[in-house]
């Protein structure tokens, strides 16, 4: 899960929504975004293993079926 990279143009790495000048998390792109999200819940085993599945499932249809970045 979360294991896979996209091809550069998918990445949301240059996303509408992403701000060089003032970001929240480190991330350089979508991918450890939804990494970063899933993390935070790594002490509760369960809750992070089903956030990372819809994280999962989101991420595959955003990009396979609509074809769009992650961001």
């Amino acid at each position: 899960m979360l294991r896979r990279a996209s091809a550069y143009k998918l990445s949301g790495a240059d996303g509408e929504n992403r701000s060089v000048a003032f970001c929240y998390i480190q991330a350089c792109h979508d991918l450890e975004a939804m990494r970063a999200y899933v993390n935070k819940y790594r002490d509760q085993p369960k809750t992070a293993r089903s956030y990372a599945k819809e994280v999962e499932r989101f991420l595959l249809w955003s990009v396979v079926v609509r074809g769009k970045a992650e961001k």
